[in-house]
């Protein structure tokens, strides 16, 4: 299962012919993309009216949701505390993304380079294109 990340979103959504819109277009044919509420909640913030808005719902809906746990929110604080005292400042929803991945053995597909960084404290996979 692949994890698509808001920044590949952006580029199928926008019509681009950039690489990783066209590997999303054959994840999306064979079945293989997941989704989670915060990746849902970036992309439905984009939105440009209310009709945009429900057709971008109804389209994630049709998305394996991963489910977000109180334990991932408790991982997340640990590793977010070492990666500061290590020099590191990640956002909080690319840790959630990656923790979120981590627990239920997705791959991450990005174009944010957060989630390398990442990698030095989760052995998360990414999506190689």
């Amino acid at each position: 299962m692949v994890l698509v990340d808001t920044s590949i979103w952006i580029d199928y959504f926008n019509k681009s012919e950039s690489l990783q819109a066209l590997h999303l277009k054959d994840l999306l044919l064979n079945g293989l993309v997941a989704t989670n509420k915060i990746i849902m909640a970036e992309v439905l913030g984009g939105a440009r009216n209310d009709k945009e808005y429900n057709t971008l719902l109804r389209y994630f809906n049709m998305f394996m949701l991963l489910p977000i746990s109180d334990s991932n929110l408790n991982d997340i604080a640990h590793l977010n505390y070492i990666a500061i005292r290590k020099g590191y400042k990640i956002p909080i929803t690319d840790w959630l993304i990656s923790v979120n991945a981590f627990n239920n053995d997705a791959v991450i597909f990005t174009r944010d380079r957060h989630f390398a960084v990442i990698q030095k404290f989760l052995k998360i996979g990414l999506y190689d294109v």
